[in-house]
């Protein structure tokens, strides 16, 4: 089940775990109370499974015009089957109906085929984040029109 939780909360926790493992160990990178503390005023979204244990999450920076979708994590076993795709469905309806029409990311380049399955589209050069190289991708969030 996918469900949005706030900063500090037990499911927030479980998502610092989770980006921990996926994301930044990999890498010999650590939270910093400064990287927890600029997370605050984000909308968090995350997967659980029937024992609310979480396992994908992601979360969405609100900026001038538009949402800088960040952190996404999908835990190792259930990859391939469906759960990061559904969890991004979810954040960006939310988005639609906060009034956003637009989510940019900086995506691994590992990352591209799944963000373009989903109609992200690379906007940039290829950078380095952290370490390892990244695209800024985005996509326009659009009202889906309803036929009778």
């Amino acid at each position: 089940m996918i469900f949005q939780y706030k900063w500090g909360t037990p499911q927030y926790a479980q998502s610092i775990a989770l980006r921990t493992d996926i994301l930044r160990k990999p890498l010999g990178l650590v939270f910093e109370i400064k990287d927890i503390l600029e997370e605050i005023k984000s909308l968090h979204f995350g997967f659980f499974d029937e024992c609310y244990s979480i396992l994908a999450c992601l979360y969405l920076k609100p900026l001038n015009n538009f949402m800088l979708l960040k952190q996404m994590a999908v835990k190792d076993t259930v990859q391939g089957k469906g759960i990061g795709r559904a969890l991004i469905l979810e954040a960006e309806s939310v988005v639609l109906m906060l009034g956003y029409k637009q989510i940019q990311l900086h995506a691994r380049e590992t990352a591209i085929g799944f963000y373009e399955k989903l109609g992200y589209k690379i906007i940039s050069e290829k950078f380095e984040e952290i370490g390892i190289t990244h695209f800024k991708m985005e996509k326009k969030i659009k009202n889906c029109k309803k036929t009778y």
